[in-house]
Formats: C-alpha cells, structure tokens, sequence
C-alpha cells in the first residue's frame, strides 16, 4: 500500500477550551481471531467508538472481538469527552490468523497507485495449499472479479472499504463451495484526525441482529449537517434522512456474509460543507447453518466374522447428511435396506447378522450426501483406495483401477473415443490440472487422490 493508505499506529491529542485533553490508547491480546482489546485512554466523560476494520464495530472500554476471518485489519479507537468535546483516536494494523486450515491457508496482498492522474487498487492472491480452488475478489464496490484485476477510486471520495478474497471449490458433484477468505482493511483518502470536524462527512454505525434481519443504525461522528445516508446494494441507493439513521438488512449471503457499502454525505451550505464518507459493512447471519459435509471419516474398515455371528462397520459422519449403505456380491455395488441380516443401513454403523461362509469377499460401502447435494448416476464415477475398496469401477469409456502399490488409481478410457473429465476428492478439492485428458492407448494416468476417495466426473 501507499503511505497515504497505510497508517501503522497514531495517537492524536486535542485540546479544546479549557484544555481538556483526550488521549487514545488501547493494548490487545490476540487468540487466533479472538481478540481481548483494553482501553488505555485518558479522557473524561468518555464516549468510546471502535472500528474493527472488518465491517463490524462496538462501544465501551474493553471490548473482545471475533474477527470475520483471516486478514489484516485497521482498527480503529475513536474516544470524546462530551462535555468538553475534545476527541482524539488510537489505529493499529492487526494480522488475523486462524490455526492452520488443511483445506487452505488464505492469504492477499494488496497496492494502491495512480496510473494516468487515477487511482487504483491491485489485490493479489498469496494462498497457499488453496490450488484447484476458484478465487473471487470484492473489492470497492465490485463482487466477483478475478485476481491482479485495477479497482478504480476516483469516486470514492474518503472510504474506509475493504478487500475480500473467497475461496471456492466448484463441481458438479457438490456444487459451488464456499471453503475461506482474506480480508484487508483498505482506507483511502481516510484521515480519522478530521473525522469530528464541522464538515466531516465520517459517522459511527452499529449492528444489531434480530432474527428477522439486521438493524443498522447510523450516526454522524461531528457536528450536525445535512446529512444524507446513502445505503448501496438493492438497486438504486436507498436514501435516509437525519442525524440517527437505521436500516434493516436481510439476510443472505450464507457463510460468507452479504457486502454492504454505506456512504454519508454532508452537504452544509451554512459552512461550505460538501464531503462524502464510505463505510463497508459486512452483513452476516448469526443464525445461519451451515449444511452438514458428506465427508466420510474414518472410512470403514475390513470385519472378520465367525459363521453365523456378526459383523459391523463404522463410519463418522457429520450429523444431518444422508447415508446409504451398500453391498457388492460380485454383481456391482446394490442399496441395502434394513431386513434380513441388516440393520442400520442409514446410519454411520452397518450390522450384517447370521454371517455365511459363502458371503466371504463380499464388499460393504457407504455413500453419504449432505441435503440438497444431488449425485447424478450416470455421471459418478468413485472408488475407494485402500483395502477393501474397489478392485474395478466403471462402465462406458471411463474407468477406474486402484492400484495399491503406487497409492494411485489408474484411469483411462476404454473405446476409441476422447474425453475430459474432473478429478477432486471428498473435499472438492482438485490436487491435479482441472480437467485431464484421456485418449484410448495413449492417456493411462495415475492420479494420487489427496485422501482416500477420489470422485471423476465426467
């Protein structure tokens, strides 16, 4: 970032009449995203302001925060006496991790500069173990853009915005994924110095959620003007009128969160005032559910039983998805249903009672979905790596051999005939190109699935 964008840590005194002093401070203790903040201030009849950085804000001396996700954020403390008026504030740039993810460990830099008298922001993706994954970007004001794109802030005015970079997984088995993010607090042209000034255009705004939506309400940060609210992101802007605005946004958005862009506007001819501010908010929904994962771990491993006793088989699975337990007796992979010698055929343990000896070799599997996740049959194609799995999986031109000995499954394509196909595991994640290429005697590939299920779609 530019030195005008990045401002490390500040601490500003006022005096005013009376020379009343307001002096800002604070110290932090950091676990992972929860952060411990301690109020440092030396200020009578205190009114306390913080700005996360992250879209999300609080009042008080000492308070404790959950930050969004992983990022870098300015945080800011804005403190007034309000009998003698004075104010002053305290920022300092925290970096937020979180314990290191096995799905992928996000990361972003970020660089504002002008290019031909117009500036710009440049957001860049520095994950890593993120590969296979689609990475979105919103930024001022755009959503779903790609990395290394220029965001254009002339009309921004003074902001205090952010960047967010999503990361998902993406096939048609699962769908698109929502799996993390990086955010990077991104202020432009934003001096919190100024921010009580007469004509100000910056303002305080909190949230509050209820179920049906979240409630927002907005205040100027100086002296009354002609304020005008300006709330983005449902058609035309929505305008509101006054110095205590409120505005219930809907949830959506999922795990994500919905971004919001929330601009005041300060128009005073009685003092020449014609200044704008923007805030980015982050609407999220504290009663969202998350679907329960499909992912089967542990998987199930062999049973050895004596003739007519029993046998079972476990799994763990998250609760909520949908498990069907099956059965291979040498003619391919059939539904079992709970009769006979089997119970549990939908839940994480299979019961085969009255075992027989001619039912040695005899294969068990589970196949589990979380709800709304759709497995098109013609189009699956999966086998287990390990003992017990598959010795052979397919029909049609693709198919599927474990082999063992080299960790891999083998897969080609049987008649003369071209064709892509998707490799990823449980995950969706995608350890190979995103589509390989498989042509009758020439592509035999290994593929090495990241754990013990690789899924190829066609």
């Amino acid at each position: 970032m530019s030195n005008r964008a990045v401002l490390l840590a500040s601490t500003i005194v006022y005096l005013t009449d009376g020379y009343a002093q307001c002096t800002a401070n604070f110290s932090h203790v950091a676990n992972w995203d929860t952060v411990t903040f301690t109020d440092l201030s030396s200020v009578a009849n205190a009114h306390y302001y913080w700005n996360f950085g992250d879209g999300s804000t609080a009042y008080g001396t000492d308070p404790v925060h959950v930050f969004i996700e992983a990022g870098t954020f300015q945080v800011t403390l804005h403190v007034r006496d309000t009998v003698s008026l004075c104010h002053g504030y305290h920022q300092e740039w925290l970096s937020i991790s979180r314990p290191f993810d096995t799905v992928c460990e996000p990361y972003t830099t970020d660089s504002i500069f002008s290019y031909n008298g117009t500036d710009y922001v440049e957001v860049n993706d520095a994950s890593i173990g993120c590969a296979g994954m689609w990475r979105h970007i919103d930024a001022v004001g755009s959503q779903n853009s790609s990395p290394g794109n220029w965001y254009n802030l002339s009309n921004w005015g003074s902001s205090l915005t952010m960047s967010r970079m999503r990361y998902t997984s993406n096939d048609s088995i699962q769908g698109s994924v929502f799996r993390r993010a990086y955010y990077r607090s991104l202020p432009y042209n934003y001096d919190p110095a100024i921010s009580y000034d007469t004509c100000s255009a910056d303002f305080e705004y909190s949230i509050d959620y209820q179920p049906g939506g979240a409630v927002g309400t907005f205040k100027p940060l100086g002296p009354p003007g002609a304020d005008t609210i300006l709330i983005s992101g449902f058609g035309n802007p929505i305008a509101l009128i006054g110095q205590t605005s409120t505005f219930t946004f809907p949830y959506y958005g999922g795990a994500a969160g919905k971004w919001q862009t929330v601009t005041r506007r300060n128009s005073d001819p009685n003092h020449a005032c014609n200044n704008r501010m923007a805030h980015t908010l982050i609407i999220r929904n504290p009663f969202y559910v998350a679907p329960p994962s499909c992912i089967i771990d542990p998987q199930p491993q062999n049973a050895m039983a004596y003739e007519n006793g029993s046998a079972q088989f476990f799994i763990d699975t998250e609760p909520g998805s949908t498990k069907q337990w099956q059965q291979n007796a040498g003619l391919g992979w059939q539904d079992l249903f709970d009769a006979g010698p089997y119970s549990g055929v939908t839940t994480d343990t299979l019961t085969v009672s009255n075992c027989q000896n001619w039912w040695s070799n005899y294969q068990y599997r589970c196949v589990g979905h979380g709800p709304g996740q759709f497995v098109p049959q013609h189009k699956q194609r999966g086998c287990v790596v390990g003992d017990g799995g598959d010795r052979r999986v397919g029909s049609g031109p693709l198919r599927v051999v474990p082999e063992p000995g080299h960790r891999c499954v083998a897969a080609s394509m049987e008649r003369r005939s071209a064709g892509n196909f998707l490799a990823a595991d449980e995950c969706s994640r995608r350890p190979h190109q995103d589509h390989e290429h498989l042509r009758d005697g020439h592509g035999y590939r290994c593929l090495r699935p990241i754990s013990r299920t690789l899924l190829l779609v066609r």
